[in-house]
């Protein structure tokens, strides 16, 4: 099994992917954002200085600017901007749009 992949992921400029131990497959990644410490994306759209880390699994969301996973399960959901998202928690099918928000430890 392969450690990593980048597969099919438009990046704008100026990223911080991690490849040695993240997975990143058919995202869209805009303007200085971060994938680091095992993270797992798929089909994720991450906007200016947005950032995934830590072991967090993020599928089929839309992350705003200057929003940070870590630790957590997102999965089809619009997560707004300035929200931090870490420990051990899930997000399922939410719009979260105007942002500001702290998700953390059990959080379901």
């Amino acid at each position: 099994m392969v450690d990593s992949t980048l597969l099919a992921a438009d990046l704008i400029s100026d990223c911080h992917i991690s490849v040695t131990d993240s997975r990143v497959t058919g995202c869209v990644i805009h303007d200085h954002c971060s994938v680091s410490n095992n993270a797992q994306l798929e089909q994720v759209l991450m906007f200016a200085h947005s950032s995934c880390s830590s072991n967090c699994h993020v599928s089929q969301s839309v992350l705003a600017s200057d929003a940070s996973i870590a630790h957590g399960e997102c999965a089809r959901s619009v997560v707004g901007p300035f929200v931090g998202f870490h420990h051990t928690s899930l997000l399922l099918a939410t719009c979260w749009v105007l942002g500001r928000g702290n998700i953390g430890y059990g959080a379901m």
